[in-house]
C-alpha cells in the first residue's frame, strides 16, 4: 500500500475524524479556560492593583497577588496534566483503533 492511499484510508476511517473532533474540542476548552485565567490575572493587576496588593492576613507581608499568581500557574500544570492524562487514555485508544484497521 502506497503512502497516499494509506494517508487516504486514514483520513477516511471514523475513528480517526472522532480523534480529530474529540482533540480540537480539548484543545479550545483548554485554551479558552487558560485565556480566561492568565487575561483575568492581567486584568486585576492593571485595574485591581490595590485589591490585589493587600496582605493575605494582617502581619502578613505577601500579597493577595502573589497567591493568585501562584494559582495561576498551579492552574496550567493542572491543565497540563488533564490533557495529558486524556491523550494517554481516550486519545490514544483512538489513535490504535486507527492503526489496527489500516493495517487490516
Amino acid at each position: 500500500m502506497s503512502q497516499n492511499a494509506m494517508n487516504e484510508e486514514i483520513r477516511d476511517n471514523p475513528k480517526f475524524r472522532e480523534l480529530v473532533s474529540q482533540r480540537n474540542r480539548w484543545a479550545w476548552r483548554l485554551s479558552l479556560l487558560v485565556f480566561i485565567i492568565y487575561f483575568g490575572f492581567i486584568v486585576l493587576v492593571a485595574f485591581a492593583s490595590g485589591y490585589i496588593a493587600q496582605p493575605l492576613s494582617g502581619g502578613s507581608v505577601i500579597p493577595l497577588g502573589m497567591l493568585l499568581g501562584l494559582l495561576v500557574i498551579v492552574f496550567s500544570c493542572l491543565l497540563t496534566g488533564l490533557y495529558v492524562y486524556q491523550a494517554n487514555t481516550e486519545f490514544d485508544s483512538l489513535t490504535q483503533q486507527v492503526l489496527r484497521a489500516v493495517r487490516k
